[in-house]
């Protein structure tokens, strides 16, 4: 027997227990047994019995939040944190309608998520009972797995399928389980995780060599990084250096590398730069590591395009790719700065300069609107004393809104991480998350910037973070409307009708909430307010009336 097949056996057999109790005891024990540390919802008649069990089940923690939506997005957001599954309840028919805005967020990013919901007792199921819906179609267009517990002994196999299809397939996966059944008496062996789905794809070398080849020839390199380089990211440097390329961000990798390397440009899209914009329209070759999403429109269509992802189907996504390598990205770079290193390097002296001259004009560009003075506040002026203070460490969570594309153009980063909602886009996602995330990092700084439609989509979460002590700092971008639709309607020919917003103070709410307010009208109160949210040990909430000016290079 080999040894790896030993290892799993011996591990299967000193952690597999019989474990007795209901229904519902046994979901939290093998969740528990599968690292699960915490489980959101909000509390409903078909799932009283599991919320009973989680009340004796000191192991985990239940967060009572006070919308099912800001539910689905604390489990999204864990996952985007931690890269472990985060686990949303809810009960049936509306809890399950009303939490699939943050199952749209995960599935939409490839998040690992499980979603437990009550369904009515199960000689219900399929009559006209109030609140009862089929659940498997409802969330069917999201998730990766959906499962009903209809009897006691399929528990721990539709608990156990649904675990594996989700980490395994980065998705959502569901499980309804009838009121009545959670609470029948149980036996069962849990089955904890062997460790398999951690396992790393050893990387396809069959295309490495002929993609180094290409990199070495190219003599206008750019390194077009995403979230998933995250931890790669001191090998993406070295790679940058040795090969004299550009490297530029989507706004999941802003923070991986700092603004203020030499070979760092900036962002690309709709939230990034002129500059930016016009090398990679200059590029001769460009290497993505760890991005799902391709800059269609700014890229020259004869360039040759590299890239690394540990998913086939997101390199066979790009039809624009030349060369896929399947891999994890830090394996593969390692393997690339390997071969590079042996080989004769050509200094590329001219394009080095390119970029330096590029980067020169970015940050004159970026230091002036950085500097604005004016009142109402210019939001670049706002952004500019947000990183001027915030710790390196500190994550960053990033509401949908104009406010999400000056961040993108305009921050600094650090060692900074952003977490936001991709490819859904969602409004309302930033104040749940964040309390998400200072729950998985109570140690380190939490910033949300939201826009003022934003806050009023979720500001009930201020009342999870008192509850919960999370000292999260919330930066509200106002500016009286929902800018960035205003804005795209008057770039369009478009009258402005619907966008315009009847606001509150926010100050106030905040500390109806039992957090702490700050209000900003003056660009000269900017800075203190700033650095008083962020030496809270409170939740705070920091309301800055700016002005609704539209970002450059705003549109699709």
């Amino acid at each position: 027997m080999a040894l790896r097949e030993r290892e799993i056996l011996a591990k299967k057999k000193t952690t597999t227990q019989v474990t007795k109790g209901s229904v519902a005891e046994v979901m939290l024990k093998q969740l528990h047994s599968w690292g699960v540390k915490n489980i959101y919802g909000v509390a409903g008649d078909a799932i009283l019995p599991l919320l009973d069990a989680m009340h004796y089940h000191k192991e985990m923690q239940y967060y009572a939040v006070r919308h099912e939506s800001a539910a689905g997005f604390m489990a999204s957001a864990e996952g985007k944190a931690t890269g472990k599954i985060g686990v949303a309840l809810c009960t049936s028919g509306p809890g399950l309608a009303n939490v699939l805005n943050g199952v749209a967020d995960a599935s939409a990013d490839h998040i690992p998520m499980l979603v437990i919901s009550g369904q009515v007792e199960s000689h219900k199921i399929g009559t006209e009972a109030k609140q009862y819906v089929d659940q498997a179609k409802m969330i069917d267009p999201l998730s990766v797995y959906s499962g009903s517990i209809l009897h006691p002994e399929a528990t721990i196999d539709v608990l156990h399928r649904a675990l594996i299809e989700a980490i395994s397939k980065k998705g959502v996966a569901h499980v309804s389980i009838p009121k009545d059944i959670l609470s029948m008496p149980y036996q069962e062996k849990i089955h904890p995780p062997l460790g398999m789905l951690e396992n790393v794809i050893q990387e396809d070398t069959h295309y490495l060599d002929q993609a180094v080849k290409t990199l070495l020839q190219a003599e206008k390199p750019i390194l077009f990084i995403g979230e998933g380089s995250r931890s790669s990211a001191s090998k993406v440097i070295r790679l940058a250096e040795e090969l004299g390329a550009g490297i530029i961000e989507t706004l999941g990798a802003k923070g991986c590398v700092p603004y203020e390397h030499p070979l760092f440009i900036d962002g690309i899209g709709e939230g990034g730069t002129e500059e930016s914009r016009e090398l990679m329209l200059q590029s001769d070759c460009i290497l993505i590591v760890g991005a799902t999403w391709w800059p269609k429109g700014f890229v020259p269509e004869d360039t040759k395009v590299i890239q690394i992802d540990i998913s086939p189907a997101s390199i066979e996504a790009h039809k624009e790719v030349n060369i896929g390598i399947v891999g994890d990205a830090q394996a593969v770079l390692s393997q690339m700065l390997t071969k590079i290193t042996q080989k004769t390097m050509i200094p590329k002296k001219e394009w080095v300069e390119t970029l330096k001259q590029g980067k020169q004009k970015l940050d004159e560009k970026l230091n002036q609107a950085r500097q604005n003075k004016e009142t109402p506040i210019a939001p670049e002026r706002l952004i500019a004393a947000i990183d001027q203070n915030v710790d390196e460490d500190a994550i960053m969570v990033i509401d949908t809104g104009d406010h999400t594309v000056w961040f993108s153009q305009v921050f600094r980063a650090k060692k900074q991480e952003v977490l936001y909602s991709g490819k859904w886009r969602t409004m309302g996602f930033a104040i749940p998350a964040a309390n998400s995330a200072k729950i998985a990092y109570p140690q380190k700084q939490v910033v949300a910037l939201v826009g003022d439609g934003c806050f009023t989509m979720s500001m009930m979460e201020l009342a999870t973070a008192v509850k919960y002590q999370l000292p999260i700092v919330v930066i509200v971008f106002n500016n009286q409307s929902l800018a960035m639709e205003k804005n795209k309607m008057m770039t369009s020919g478009i009258q402005p009708f619907g966008t315009e917003l009847h606001n509150l103070d926010f100050a106030k709410i905040a500390e109806a909430f039992g957090a702490k307010g700050i209000r900003v009208t003056q660009e000269a109160e900017l800075e203190a307010a700033i650095q008083t949210a962020l030496q809270s040990q409170s939740a705070v909430v920091v309301d800055v009336q700016v002005s609704d000016v539209k970002p450059p290079l705003l549109g699709e």
